[in-house]
């Protein structure tokens, strides 16, 4: 049994969830594994600190 909404914009809906489900979800699922590798997790942190920074000095 499925739910899914009624309606005029049922179709364009489902494309877009049916899209998310079956091209993002994959996707970003090597991205958020990765991220729970400290090796990983150090460098990402370190480099969003510095972009941090810069975007504060430019104001």
């Amino acid at each position: 049994m499925y739910v899914a909404p009624g309606g005029d914009g049922q179709s364009h809906l489902t494309k877009i969830v049916t899209v998310f489900y079956t091209a993002v979800t994959p996707f970003l699922n090597p991205m958020i594994y990765c991220l729970r590798n400290d090796q990983v997790k150090e460098p990402l942190g370190r480099f969003l600190r510095r972009m941090e920074q810069r975007l504060r000095e430019k104001k």
